[in-house]
């Protein structure tokens, strides 16, 4: 749904953040279950996320707390 609607709201950086957190929460079930391809699209899907809210809001601590986060996630996925 995430991907549908963004492209209607370029602007909407609550809209990003919530999709980045989906994309994240999700791709660390899938790594859980060993779904481990699948695991990383969906976290770099999360990384080019909140990478674009950094860039947009680089004094957001909120945005650099959940892009190491992320950046984490992604570390355990590839090993």
């Amino acid at each position: 749904i995430y991907e549908q609607v963004m492209p209607l709201r370029p602007e909407d950086r609550d809209l990003r953040n919530k999709a980045a957190s989906a994309y994240s929460a999700t791709g660390v079930i899938l790594q859980g279950v060993g779904r481990l391809e699948q695991a990383r699209t969906l976290l770099d899907k999360a990384v080019q996320l909140r990478e674009a809210l950094v860039k947009a809001d680089p004094g957001s601590q909120e945005y650099r707390r959940d892009l190491i986060i992320v950046y984490a996630n992604l570390v355990d996925v590839l090993g």
